[in-house]
């Protein structure tokens, strides 16, 4: 099967699962398919390895010394890639065998402009379920309310557990950990939305695509696994604290309400602080152990819970000073470059919207 499709590769929150997630990546995916890797500040050992991996095979390497959002980074392969289809992949993924083709397969059989694997997580491979499709959409109660909802199908599940056969299904989610997404789609929206810094960028693409009419696949055919920090080394933490700060994290869920009149601290936005809380303590591993060790891991995670919780984005503020300004310092200056350089590729948007009509003409008749 031929696959007009690359593959780009963005850093997600930690460095040291790159180069393992890489050669996964080498491993599982036919040679003829070109991938573009955005080094936003990875480390020079990290960075010397991945140009070792490179030089094997059609890779473009983008390196930045700071440290990019997951949008910034993706936009950079947006605008690299020529393409029909881009397979985004953050750099803590295992892949499994042939799990492109299903992706594209499924994309060009459904008229699909976004596929999502059957992603798991975790040790071992492919035994807990992350997500296998799901729910994203405004809900509105009443009273004036709007809320976002989002909802992973069988989440945290073993998979031997899951009560029905997963097959290739509509879906109304996905997550970038890996996802394969129509390039002239990205452009009609205006690319990825970088006011989106670290929480919900997959929910505001996802509930686009909806407003569209566009259609989004979930295929179990393509697995992944994402791997969470369990071992973070201090550039990882680093590169952590920046990801999931409160600048990062409260500036995210402010869009998010001003973008689609949502009504603050309710739904879906409400949970995601809380989720981003307890995904904090990851980088508190080897202090849990260490406290577990000497007063129990009941004791142990009271602790971390109830205490570390609350110092954390207090440290947190002034760790990353640094980098927080050398980031912001990138991006002014390339929002200065695009407003003068950025012209919107017009002919894969007209194909997109001609292939989105077609489809719904092949609809029409079906019905």
């Amino acid at each position: 099967m031929r696959m007009d499709v690359t593959v780009g590769i963005s850093i997600r929150e930690t460095f040291s699962r790159t180069v393992p997630s890489l050669k996964s990546v080498l491993a599982n995916t036919p040679d003829n398919v070109p991938i573009i890797f955005i080094s936003s500040g990875l480390p020079d050992s990290i960075l010397r390895d991945v140009r070792s991996l490179g030089s094997t095979r059609d890779i473009k390497i983008i390196h930045e010394d700071c440290y990019l959002s997951p949008n910034q980074a993706r936009n950079l392969i947006i605008r690299e890639a020529t393409t029909k289809y881009i397979a985004f992949i953050d750099n803590d993924v295992e892949l499994g065998e042939n799990w492109l083709e299903p992706l594209v397969r499924c994309a060009e059989e459904e008229g699909a402009d976004i596929v999502s694997p059957l992603i798991f997580e975790r040790f071992p491979f492919w035994k807990y379920v992350h997500i296998a499709g799901g729910e994203a959409h405004i809900k509105e109660p009443g009273n004036g309310i709007r809320v976002c909802h989002e909802l992973h199908r069988y989440s945290r599940q073993d998979i031997d557990t899951v009560p029905e056969t997963l097959e290739r299904c509509p879906t109304e989610l996905f997550e970038f950990h890996v996802v394969l997404i129509d390039r002239a789609f990205l452009l009609e929206i205006g690319m990825l939305d970088e006011a989106l810094l670290s929480v919900s960028e997959h929910w505001d693409v996802s509930v686009l695509a909806q407003e569209l009419g566009r259609k989004i696949y979930f295929e179990p055919a393509s697995r992944a696994c994402y791997l969470p920090p369990f071992k973070p080394t201090e550039d990882d933490i680093r590169l952590f604290n920046l990801r999931w700060c409160d600048d990062w994290v409260n500036g995210s869920i402010s869009r998010l309400e001003e973008k689609y009149s949502l009504t603050p601290d309710q739904g879906n936005l409400k949970a995601v602080r809380g989720y981003v809380k307890t995904h904090r303590l990851h980088k508190y591993v080897k202090t849990r152990r260490f406290l577990a060790s000497i007063f129990g891991a009941k004791a142990a995670s009271v602790f971390l819970n109830r205490v570390v919780v609350r110092i954390d984005p207090t440290l947190v503020n002034r760790a990353i000073r640094k980098d927080l300004a050398k980031w912001q310092a990138y991006t002014l200056e390339k929002e200065k470059n695009d407003n003068l350089e950025h012209i919107p590729d017009q002919r894969a948007i007209d194909d997109s919207i001609a292939r989105a009509g077609h489809a719904e003409e092949r609809a029409g008749r079906a019905q």
